[in-house]
């Protein structure tokens, strides 16, 4: 059976997923797809597709041609795009579709079936219109906070530079969105003294419920260009299927702000690792102890792991101490040990920390002065310009 499916990405990424790369209409559409610019890699079978990364901001076109009369596969198709929580965008091709499965993929909005005879003028028309769209649509850079191990500061980093950002004094402003993505005890909303409005059991079983209403339901405002979005203490030890409400929410955020700050977890989850890739950058948050920079080597080994270009990761070494002439204790040693890193040391300010955290105030609007909100404002400058 010719299983093949097609992922065109705003980064011009193709995926074929076929059993037979040497199907004559398979090499056809591989050719027409280079022709149009995008280079596609061959891998088998429907279970990858699904399988891979969950969250990507960007624009996907799929394409799901019928190359052996299989009357199933229009059905495995409607089923997937129903399924798929990424925004995707399918076309079957085939002779001929059912009239049923016809009026579901075109209902969805994000579906269209295309003749054989067809696909020579209207295949690549399809691809070029929706590339444009894609490049036209507006959506949010994604910095994405991984902390090392718990207690290293991270959410407060996430908020302070979410802070940060949303307070430039540019024309039209910056909207930013800082999301907690710990769903069992979020604090994000406490340390603004505001209520935790993200209820996700809403959408635990059904994900593509979430929409603009739901969004501004989940909201808990600060401020005309800053929201949070911060679970509320749920005591549920049971493996709950979270990845459709990560995805799911990340993509409905990325449409409305100009930065999602994203504060993930320590505790590892199946989904982290496509978030990390779906991201424009990424800070690792880790504390300045021998134990704490082991810590911190390894999550910086797994990033590498995953292909993210070190141009788009940054190291912060939260709640350092300082020497008694000011420098930051053991500064050299960490160096050595992060060399490719170059790292961002914010020191320990505990005083300016529990005031901040006592009034629901961010350190940058209580001590704008204070040596750890100069280096919070380094970490957003590097930010916009890894992003560019």
């Amino acid at each position: 059976m010719g299983d093949f499916l097609i992922m065109v990405g705003e980064f011009m990424q193709t995926f074929v997923i076929h059993t037979d790369p040497a199907n004559e209409r398979i090499e056809t559409l591989t050719r027409l797809l280079q022709q149009l610019g995008h280079s596609s890699s061959i891998t088998a079978g429907w279970p990858e597709a699904s399988e891979g990364p969950g969250y990507s901001r960007s624009h996907k076109f799929i394409t799901v041609p019928d190359t052996a009369g299989d009357a199933s596969l229009a059905e495995k198709a409607v089923q997937y795009l129903t399924a798929d929580q990424s925004g995707s965008f399918l076309v079957y091709i085939a002779d001929t579709m059912a009239p049923d499965l016809y009026k579901r993929l075109v209902k969805s909005g994000r579906g269209e079936w295309i003749s054989w005879q067809a696909v020579p003028q209207e295949f690549p028309d399809l691809v070029n219109k929706l590339s444009v769209s894609a490049g036209e649509g507006a959506v949010a850079r994604v910095i994405s906070f991984l902390p090392s191990a718990g207690g290293v500061g991270n959410t407060t980093l996430a908020l302070e530079t979410g802070f940060c950002l949303a307070s430039e004094k540019k024309k039209d402003g910056l909207r930013v969105a800082v999301v907690d993505l710990n769903f069992q005890t979020s604090t994000l909303a406490d340390l603004l003294d505001l209520e935790p409005s993200l209820d996700v059991s809403e959408l635990i079983d059904r994900p593509e419920r979430l929409d603009d209403r739901l969004i501004d339901v989940f909201t808990s405002r600060h401020s005309s260009r800053l929201d949070v979005f911060s679970s509320p203490t749920r005591f549920d030890h049971r493996e709950l299927p979270y990845s459709g409400v990560v995805f799911s929410l990340l993509d409905g955020l990325s449409r409305r702000y100009d930065f999602v700050i994203i504060d993930l977890p320590h505790q590892w989850a199946p989904w982290v690792d496509s978030v990390l890739q779906g991201s424009d950058a990424v800070t690792i948050v880790g504390g300045s102890t021998v134990p704490a920079v082991k810590q911190l080597m390894k999550r910086v080994q797994h990033v590498d792991s995953l292909d993210i270009p070190l141009e788009r990761t940054k190291v912060v070494v939260n709640q350092c101490d300082a020497t008694l002439f000011g420098s930051v204790a053991r500064k050299p040693d960490i160096d050595r040990v992060l060399v490719r890193s170059t790292p961002i040391y914010i020191r320990r300010d505990a005083a300016t920390a529990n005031q901040a955290a006592n009034t629901g105030r961010p350190m940058l609007d209580l001590a704008p002065r204070r040596p750890v909100s100069k280096s919070i404002r380094q970490l957003a400058t590097w930010m916009q310009t890894a992003m560019g």
